[in-house]
């Protein structure tokens, strides 16, 4: 079942989608594609990456945000984290 849930999600088919064809209860799926993200991108690559910039954006209306880490050479998001303080940081430069 696992497998099926991942590589549905790898499809990029949405939970609700997913919980429903599957008779799984949506944070079953849910948390299925948290393991999926995790297993992922879990870890950072930064071989290679000379300069970095770092910018954040709104998630949405209310005030919410994210923090973003690219490599400014090539453009590629090495890392995403929510919030735009120095905390959100402190993972990405912890190598978490």
């Amino acid at each position: 079942m696992v497998c099926l849930v991942q590589n549905m999600l790898r499809l990029k088919l949405p939970v609700s989608e997913i919980s429903g064809e599957l008779a799984l209860h949506w944070d079953t799926g849910k948390n299925y594609d948290k393991l999926l993200l995790t297993y992922l991108f879990d870890e950072i690559d930064i071989n290679g990456v000379r300069h970095i910039a770092i910018d954040e954006f709104a998630l949405e209306k209310r005030h919410k945000y994210a923090t973003v880490v690219m490599d400014l050479e090539t453009s590629r998001v090495i890392w995403v984290s929510r919030g735009k303080s120095q905390d959100s940081l402190s993972p990405f430069f912890a190598g978490e």
